[in-house]
This record gives structure tokens, sequence and C-alpha cells, in this order.
């Protein structure tokens, strides 16, 4: 299936660009956070080689965005996406939120600007998933459907997370490809059942909060989510590289 662990060999690309997609109003600790991006980045750099380059594209919004500019490996570079005008844009950003802001956008190794109108932020979140050979999430495991409807809202993680696998909307372009999901699960300000109901969501069926680092994809049928173990998963494509290396057919990164 498109979008799943079978991509990871194909993805560790040089340079290997990550793309980051995530809540803003997290309350999981960010310690903890912190703790499973080290993770993360460490097993990446184990499977990709000593010297290969990383990039992180980030809109540097306030929650996941601006965690994995700041946890990032000090040798990893980031492009900052911003997704419309930027006097416009910094208007989102609350008193305590703006410096982080103004900081990594001057420290950004390149900043891309979106042309879109101000308050959508689709093009952005499109612009870094087609531009990604991984796409990190922190997600709550809910949908985000436009209301009334069963078509997930533009734009927003859940959406991401059904473009990467292929699933449903948005049809992808000409000669784009799935590409692997690792999330790190979160806990949200809005964590309540009746916010969930205003919102329209729901706990998407298979997601399990147990698995706090994980690889996402969907079952053959696409109605229910397969949650696998990061590590255990990055444990068997090491020893399928091994392998390789024993019998001499490892080929090359392009």
């Amino acid at each position: 299936m498109a979008g799943s662990t079978d991509a990871f060999p194909d993805c560790l690309k040089n340079p290997l660009v990550v793309g980051i997609s995530g809540h803003v109003d997290i309350l999981t600790p960010e310690s903890e956070i912190a703790k499973r991006l080290e993770v993360f980045w460490a097993r990446l750099r184990e499977l990709a080689g000593p010297d290969a380059p990383f990039i992180l594209l980030s809109s540097i919004a306030a929650g996941a965005d601006h965690l994995a500019v700041k946890y990032r490996p000090s040798d990893v570079k980031y492009c900052a996406v911003l997704p419309f005008d930027e006097v416009e844009y910094r208007k989102d950003f609350s008193s305590d939120a703006l410096p982080d802001f103004e900081n990594e956008l001057k420290n950004a190794d390149k900043i891309i600007r979106c042309d879109a109108a101000p308050g959508d932020y689709s093009a952005a979140s499109d612009y870094i998933r087609r531009h990604s050979d991984i796409l990190l999430t922190m997600w709550d495991g809910y949908e985000s459907l436009v209301p009334n409807t069963s078509e997930p809202k533009k734009g927003g993680t859940y959406y991401q997370i059904l473009a990467a696998l292929q699933l449903k909307t948005p049809p992808p372009e000409p000669g784009e490809k799935g590409l692997p999901v690792v999330n790190l699960s979160v806990k949200r300000e809005k964590d309540h059942a009746a916010c969930h109901k205003e919102l329209g969501e729901r706990k998407v069926a298979g997601f399990s909060e147990e698995c706090s680092l994980s690889v996402l994809e969907w079952d053959r049928t696409g109605s229910k989510l397969i949650v696998r173990d990061f590590l255990e998963t990055c444990g068997q494509l090491t020893r399928q590289e091994e392998t390789k290396k024993v019998s001499g057919s490892r080929e090359e990164p392009a």
C-alpha cells in the first residue's frame, strides 16, 4: 500500500526531507515530545547513514511546528514554509508565541512563501507534504471533518495523513507518491467529548495512544488504521539492510 512501511527504504534519500504537520494546542509535556523527537531523529540517522543531510519543512506555527524545529538535531537544516502574507501570519501568534516565530523565521535556512489568502493554511500544508520524504505528525487520533460531511478538513493534520497515505482526498497530483507517516501521539487542550462533538471529530478506528511514537498505515480496505511501533519498524528495516549487505545486493541511495 502506498505510504506504508514498505516505502521506508525508498524514502531514505540524499538529502532526506521531513515535513511536520500537527496540532497547535498540544498539552503533552514538552519534555516528553523532546525525548520522542530525539529517538525519531536518532533512528533515522542510523538508517540513512552518518553523513546523510536532513532537511525539515515547517510552517513554524505554535505547537507541533515550533516543537519540531526547536528539538531537531543541530545538523538538521530547516525551511520555513509560510502559508500567506508574513504580516498577516504574525496575527496568528499570541504575545508569548510571537518571539519563537520571529526567532525561527530569522534563523531559517530558507523561507518559502505561499501565496494564499489570510487564514488559508492548506497551500503550505500541501507544499510540505508534497516536498517531503517522510511526514512527521503530532496527532491525537481524531478525525477532523467538514461539518455535516464525511470530508476531512482541508489542510489539517488528519487530511495530510490521508493524503500522504493516498486515501480519500485530496486526489494525488500526477507523479505524486505516497510517503511514510510517523506519528507522535499527543494530548490536546480540546480533548473532551463535548468539544469533539461540536467539531465533528471522532477517534479513528485502530488508533492507539499506547504507542507514543508510531508508523501509521491503513488496512487494505482503507477502513481501519494500523499503528506500528516506530522502533520495531526501524529494527526490521535495519535487519533487512544488513541482510542486503551480506548478500551484496544492497543498492546505494539515488
